[in-house]
C-alpha cells in the first residue's frame, strides 16, 4: 500500500526529500512559467520520477481512414493542457503511475445548463465558495454549450458539487465528475470551441452588478 500524499510548495526540495524518503509529494497547481520552470529543474534527474497532472483535455489525433491505426494511436495522441499543472514526485523505484497520479491528485469537473454572460470572473467564484487558487487548475469556458470545465484538486470536489451550483447564475446548473480514464468522454470534450481563463488573479467587483 502506498503511503498518504504529502504537498510542498517548494518544488525541487519537495521532489528530493519525496525520493529519499519514499513518499509522494506534489507541488500546488502552477502557471505555465511555473511548471516550465519545474520541468527544467527536473531534466536529468534519475533519482527523481515527476509526473505533470491537470490540464484540460486535448485531442491532437489526426484523421486516418484506418480504425484500427486510430485505436492503437489514441492514447498517444491524447494529450492534457499546458496552462495550469501540477507535479507529483517520488522514488523512481516505488511503482508509481502516471495514471494514479493524474487520478489522485486532479480531477476534471463539467458545469452545465451556466448562464456564462451573467458570470463573475472564475477566479472569484471559486474563492467565493471557499476554493483556493493553488487548488484550481485550468478553467475551460464553453459558451456555445452553456458549460465550463474546471481542473481542481480532488480534495475539494465535494465542495465543488454542492457549492458551485448555488453561487454560478443558470437555471438547473449540475456539476459533474469526469474520468480522466474514458478516453471518449474526455475526447468529446469541445477544446476548441471554448476558451482557457488565462488571467487567473482576483478582480474587484462592483456588488451591484450581478
Amino acid at each position: 500500500m502506498l503511503p498518504p500524499p504529502q504537498t510542498n510548495l517548494y518544488p525541487l526540495g519537495g521532489a528530493i526529500t519525496a525520493s529519499e524518503s519514499w513518499i509522494v509529494d506534489s507541488t500546488k497547481f502552477l502557471s505555465s512559467d511555473q511548471s516550465n520552470a519545474v520541468q527544467e529543474c527536473l531534466e536529468g534527474r534519475a533519482d527523481i520520477a515527476s509526473f505533470r497532472v491537470g490540464g484540460v483535455p486535448k485531442n491532437t489525433q489526426s484523421s486516418s481512414d484506418d480504425d484500427d491505426q486510430k485505436k492503437s494511436q489514441q492514447q498517444q495522441q491524447f494529450k492534457f493542457g499546458n496552462n495550469r499543472v501540477r507535479y507529483v514526485f517520488t522514488n523512481p523505484d516505488l511503482g508509481y503511475e502516471n495514471e494514479t497520479a493524474q487520478s489522485e491528485y486532479s480531477c476534471l469537473l463539467r458545469i452545465d445548463n451556466i448562464n456564462i454572460n451573467d458570470c463573475h470572473p472564475w477566479p472569484n467564484i471559486m474563492t467565493s465558495i471557499g476554493i483556493p487558487l493553488d487548488d484550481v487548475g485550468d478553467i475551460l469556458i464553453v459558451e456555445m454549450k452553456k458549460s465550463v470545465y474546471i481542473v481542481v484538486n480532488p480534495t475539494t470536489v465535494k465542495t465543488c458539487i454542492r457549492l458551485l451550483p448555488k453561487e454560478v447564475p443558470g437555471s438547473g446548473v449540475t456539476v459533474t465528475q469526469l474520468d480522466y480514464n474514458d478516453m471518449e468522454s474526455m475526447m468529446s470534450i469541445p477544446i476548441d470551441e471554448g476558451e482557457v481563463v488565462e488571467d487567473m488573479e482576483l478582480k474587484r467587483l462592483d456588488k451591484r452588478a450581478r
